[in-house]
């Protein structure tokens, strides 16, 4: 993975493997979703699987509240519900089926 604002390098410290597991509320109706995230840290993690669930632009139609992102103008809501550090041998099965 390439270092940008998402993916700082730290040190020279490999990044984990981490299970973002996310809860998507629309109106009346929420779901959940699970994501597959390599990162230094759970919040830097957390950060990544919410900015790649959201539709719109971080800024522009999507911004960062206290407890999640808030998407398309408030039409979407994100929120984690948990994060779990994987272990370096769990991570290759689980890169099959999650992305």
């Amino acid at each position: 993975m390439k270092p940008n604002a998402l993916h700082p390098r730290k040190g020279g410290a490999a990044p984990s493997h981490f299970v973002v597991e996310l809860d998507v509320i629309s109106g009346v109706y929420e779901k959940a979703t699970t994501r597959l995230i390599k990162a230094d840290t759970a919040e830097e993690a957390e950060r990544i699987a919410l900015s790649e669930e959201c539709h719109g632009v971080l800024g522009e139609s999507a911004e960062w509240t206290e407890n999640g992102v808030m998407d398309l103008y408030g039409e979407f809501y994100y929120a984690v519900r948990r994060t779990v550090l994987v272990p370096p041998e769990h991570a290759k099965v689980l890169r099959e089926y999650l992305r």
